[in-house]
């Protein structure tokens, strides 16, 4: 059954921590426009993932990125999962994590 994703209904995001807070309101996809973006996304990642120069551009543009952002990423994570600040930081502590710490503070 294929769904008109303009007349799908939208979801809320509320902080687990204070339910009365809205995070944001986002609107389901129907899968005519899942299949869009994930069509699109293939064709960008030939662009990059066969040469190694372009990829590693493409993995220091998203570094410098994240870098620029950190805070605000910081805080949406902060409310998503529902918990201060310090409690954030233990669950994201595992070796993965810091390593990708570690490339976008290099």
């Amino acid at each position: 059954m294929r769904h008109d994703a303009t007349a799908l209904p939208e979801f809320l995001s509320l902080n687990p921590a204070d339910p009365s807070q809205e995070l944001g309101r986002f609107r389901f996809m129907g899968s005519g426009e899942i299949q869009k973006i994930s069509d699109s996304a293939a064709q960008v990642k030939q662009t990059w993932s066969s040469d190694a120069v372009a990829r590693s551009n493409a993995l220091k543009a998203a570094s410098a990125l994240i870098r620029t952002s950190r805070e605000e990423l910081e805080n949406l994570i902060v409310l998503e999962v529902g918990k201060p600040c310090p409690y954030v930081v233990p669950p994201t502590s595992g070796v993965g994590f810091r390593r990708i710490l570690t490339l976008i503070r290099n």
